[in-house]
């Protein structure tokens, strides 16, 4: 991981607001008038990444912000949220989140809010479009029969949990894909002193 970032390059008195572990900025490429971002002060690719610690300061950054913004532009609403990954549109390294503002009418139909990332799917009260659905995978539909829950999220919960200082796996055999799949938490498991 690199500690260099384009908004790092953003000098402190052209932010709007800051806390211990994070900054929020205007965004350069606004999609409505207060378009801001607020951002970790210490440079991680995604929001999973970050220390709880720093989730919440972040979130607490974002309320701010939203405050800030009721009081200089009185907005109608507001869409929150961020990209993870360059299938779902980030394009800088550097985790984010968009505080959007949103006036009555800047669009025709505002239903479905941030669903509108897939546009045939945004308005989910219309008759849907007999679009043939996109299947994950294989390598993602791991299944824990108990629950219907993917045994990979379980596993990168349980991995990156700070309270569990041991890590027991019980498996019938594992195949090199299956561990790859695990190996980065595993070893951030490893590294905060846990035992596998």
């Amino acid at each position: 991981m690199t500690d260099s970032s384009p908004f790092l390059e953003i000098p402190s008195s052209n932010w709007l607001a800051s806390s211990e572990h994070s900054f929020a900025i205007l965004d350069k490429y606004p999609v409505s008038d207060g378009h801001a971002l607020v951002i970790p002060k210490r440079v991680v690719p995604t929001w999973w990444e970050l220390s709880a610690p720093e989730q919440h300061d972040l979130i607490d950054l974002v309320t701010e912000v939203k405050l800030l913004l009721d009081v200089r532009l009185n907005p109608d609403g507001y869409n929150v949220g961020f990209n993870s990954g360059t299938a779902a549109g980030q394009t800088v390294d550097h985790v984010h989140v968009h505080v959007i503002p949103r006036i009555r009418g800047d669009v025709p139909d505002p239903t479905g809010g941030v669903r509108g990332v897939i546009p045939h799917k945004a308005n989910y009260l219309k008759p849907s479009d007999p679009t043939p659905q996109l299947s994950s995978p294989i390598i993602d539909r791991l299944i824990d029969a108990q629950d219907g829950r993917t045994l990979k999220f379980e596993l990168y919960r349980a991995l990156i949990n700070e309270e569990y200082d041991r890590v027991d796996f019980i498996v019938s055999f594992i195949m090199e894909s299956g561990l790859n799949l695990v190996e980065s938490k595993l070893d951030d498991a490893l590294s905060r002193g846990a035992k596998v």
